[in-house]
């Protein structure tokens, strides 16, 4: 059976209990021949994020922004696993999946460091918009006496 997920992810550590998640299987496409055909391997495993009592306030919070398009309208977040023939191995492979988006949500966000404009991208910004006004200009209507 799959134990507790533990996500250890910079300074933070969860501990998502294997009560709070649920699990769906059904027939499953792919290779296997008759066995795919009798047995419910696919994996759906569903952790609803916005309810789960075994998260910090600031945790859930960083989860449910990191994870929000991932997230149905209830909070739950869903991961499928039908790669396996066996059902205990999608289990596993389900498992891991969430454990990765749980820690990749929680890894800090890095700096970002401020750099200059290259002098090359600046000279070619220049030549455009002198090019754009060239072609503007051949544009105007030169009057009477071909003066624009």
């Amino acid at each position: 059976m799959i134990d507790d997920i533990v996500v250890r992810a910079g300074d933070v550590t969860v501990t998502i209990p294997v009560a709070e998640l649920q699990w769906r299987f059904s027939l499953s496409g792919g290779p296997g021949g008759q066995h795919v055909q009798k047995n419910s391997t696919r994996v759906e495993l569903r952790w609803n994020v916005v309810l789960s009592p075994s998260l910090a306030e600031d945790v859930r919070a960083r989860l449910v922004g990191q994870l929000a398009d991932r997230l149905s309208a209830e909070g739950e977040l869903r991961v499928f696993s039908a790669v396996g023939r066996s059902q205990y191995a999608n289990r596993k492979r389900a498992a891991g999946h969430l454990a990765d988006l749980v820690a990749g949500a929680l890894e800090p966000d890095r700096p970002r460091h401020a750099t200059a404009v290259p002098r090359a991208s600046r000279a070619e910004r220049r030549r455009g918009k002198r090019h754009r006004s060239e072609v503007k200009r051949g544009r105007r209507w030169a009057g009477e006496d071909g003066e624009g």
